[in-house]
């Protein structure tokens, strides 16, 4: 059951707390960016006041997460460690 949207940040809380003991640095903000994503709007800024992770860190994890695929040339693409030859 989803909690109403003023218990957000106590849910968030929760959930962080419980997790927080079994995550390393890079899965934490992983998981705090996709707990941003996945609230929309304002969603940093809920899960940095919940969870006291900075707003840049949070905005960090997104990168790798949800990152563009970029191509050199028309034979080569890459994406996050990703090498796609054509």
């Amino acid at each position: 059951m989803l909690p109403l949207p003023g218990s957000w940040a106590g849910h968030i809380r929760d959930k962080f707390l419980g997790l927080a003991q079994y995550l390393n640095e890079r899965s934490r903000r992983v998981w705090a960016a996709l707990e941003a994503r996945a609230l929309g709007f304002g969603g940093v800024a809920l899960v940095a006041r919940a969870t006291g992770i900075h707003r840049d860190t949070i905005t960090a994890g997104l990168q790798p997460t949800f990152g563009t695929i970029y191509c050199q040339t028309q034979s080569w693409c890459g994406f996050r460690g990703l090498v796609i030859r054509m």
